[in-house]
């Protein structure tokens, strides 16, 4: 064993399903939860298995969404540092600051103290929220209440909880069981007390299924004994108080009036969003495009990336439903400046579309219009998702719109990537390496270097070791499924299938050959001169 633990993390998480975490042995570092009755969410930091060498997986749940990642190896030990292993997983927190944060049981009182702290001097709003715990201490309901708009007028604080320090207050029995309880009763409030759609209840996160993964994780973390007097179940919290618009006039007028939504914050904000983007979808009316952009650039000031992602999610829903046309998505994909955001708009965009009489979608002369014209924030994310998508059809239309990216937008596009690896995606990056390869200007041989980086990954990264040859089908309203595959292969045989090309490259290309390390990755032995291949530093 080693005398010393350490975490080591990936330099690009690897992507997984919710189900890779279920059922499995997960002893958490970190627990964070965020009490919300329309998108609890629920983040953990912990290493799976029981061996020396254990893979560290970050995760969060809400109702609506979700997201699992390998991030990195747990390397157990015979002493550890935790407070300073543990810094380096503060930045998969991310999001609002939680008012839930437990710890593993690993750590002694010392420790514990010491790494909520940093915990919580991650999150840039950690004042206010901590503020607003201080003044409903022991009251969860009330806060939300009055965070939603409630007319609830708030207490003073008491000396006690004046006093105490930010982590004494949130580790504080009668703060942590009330915040649990609450927690989980907005999870099932935010499906079945609130005004969404029967089909998105169909499709939430059930209770059930939340409690059995943080069960799982539970017995793994310090807990406080629970107050013997604590109040076992929270009133209930109040529905949103922004009505909803009762004609297409009322919420044209209040779309139209920034007066009207420009004080909106937090879920009331996203709400009128979500309104706004559903009748944009249904009247498509270009003359709202102004103020629906003015509107999302106020949701990218004030929301994180993730609840936007979440939204996005939930007006898909909706527009699937009710057929609304693809352009409901459009303010996502045009404004908004976060990679994730972006490309799941774009992915969810294509399952709005319309085959045109070559099958692709009729919707790409809009996409090659704001391409052409460069009206994307994020044109590489855009792009990253339609590769992503993994649909070879695509493959034409993704060719001439390369053209139109610099450098920083391939990049992103390079590093943006689906939940499993596709034949499409892998072919794309290739096919463009090798058009690259033969130029040795500077742009081009930067470019090479993102294209080699994009199919290098998921040599080195396939979690599920399988690579999908799929199509898209569309509108999903429309279609049995959205997402057909046509062949599969397992990983080694799929490095033989892309090998004659992977050498192709390695051999024309000028050392130092990059596709050497490529061909490396996917578990093939490159064939340049030793002197002539690009060997990468070791990982310090």
């Amino acid at each position: 064993m080693r005398k010393l633990a350490e975490i080591q993390l990936l330099e690009t998480p690897i992507e997984c399903a919710v189900e890779d975490v279920e059922g499995v042995h997960l002893t958490p570092f970190l627990i964070t939860g965020i009490v919300n009755p329309f998108g609890p969410t629920l983040t953990f930091l912990a290493s799976v298995g029981e061996g020396p060498a254990r893979a560290v997986v970050q995760g969060w749940l809400n109702p609506f969404s979700h997201h699992i990642a390998r991030i990195g190896t747990f390397f157990t030990g015979e002493r550890w540092s935790p407070q300073q292993e543990f810094q380096k997983l503060l930045p998969y927190l991310g999001g609002s600051c939680p008012t839930i944060v437990l710890v593993s049981a690993m750590l002694d009182a010392e420790d514990r103290v010491a790494v909520v702290e940093d915990a919580l001097s991650s999150f840039e709003d950690v004042e206010d929220v901590i503020d607003e715990v201080r003044r409903f201490f022991g009251n969860p309901t009330d806060r939300v209440s009055r965070a939603l708009g409630a007319e609830i007028q708030a207490p003073e604080i008491s000396p006690e909880a004046a006093s105490a320090a930010e982590s004494q207050l949130l580790l504080d029995p009668r703060h942590l069981w009330p915040e649990l309880r609450a927690f989980f009763f907005a999870w099932n409030g935010s499906i079945h007390r609130t005004r969404i759609t029967s089909a998105m209840k169909d499709t939430a996160f059930p209770l059930e299924r939340m409690k059995a993964i943080f069960d799982s994780k539970v017995e793994s973390v310090w807990l406080p004994e629970e107050e013997p007097n604590a109040s076992k179940a929270p009133p209930p919290l109040p529905e949103r108080p922004l009505q909803a618009p009762q004609s297409a006039a009322e919420m044209r007028d209040q779309l139209a009036s920034r007066d009207y939504w420009q004080t909106f914050a937090g879920d009331q904000l996203l709400q009128f969003l979500e309104w706004a983007m559903a009748f944009y979808g249904r009247e498509t009316d270009q003359s709202l495009i102004p103020y629906l952009q003015a509107l999302y650039q106020k949701v990218v000031q004030h929301t994180e990336p993730e609840h936007r992602r979440i939204l996005i999610d939930r007006v898909s829903l909706t527009a699937e439903q009710y057929g609304l046309a693809p352009c409901t998505l459009l303010p996502a994909l045009v404004v908004d400046d976060s990679t994730e955001v972006v490309s799941t708009a774009t992915i969810n965009y294509i399952a709005l579309c319309h085959p045109d009489a070559n099958g692709l979608p009729y919707e790409f002369e809009e996409l090659d219009v704001l391409f052409r014209q460069r009206i994307f924030t994020s044109p590489g994310a855009a792009f990253g998702g339609l590769v992503a998508s993994g649909d070879r059809r695509f493959h034409p239309q993704l060719h001439l719109w390369k053209q139109l990216l610099d450098e920083g937008a391939v990049r992103i596009a390079s590093q943006t990537r689906s939940v499993f690896a596709s034949h499409g995606q892998i072919s794309f990056w290739l096919d463009w390496a090798e058009e690259l390869v033969a130029s040795n200007d500077t742009d081009s041989q930067m470019l090479l270097g993102r294209a080699a980086g994009a199919v290098a990954f998921w040599g080195r990264h396939n979690f599920r070791a399988e690579v999908g040859d799929v199509e898209r089908r569309y509108p999903a309203s429309s279609v049995a499924q959205t997402l057909v595959s046509h062949r599969t292969w397992g990983q080694e045989a799929y490095a033989r299938e892309i090998s004659a090309q992977l050498y192709r490259i390695e051999d024309l290309e000028s050392p130092p050959k990059l596709f050497s390390d490529v061909i490396r990755a996917w578990g093939l032995p490159p064939k340049a001169d030793l002197l002539d291949q690009f060997i990468p530093d070791p990982p310090r």
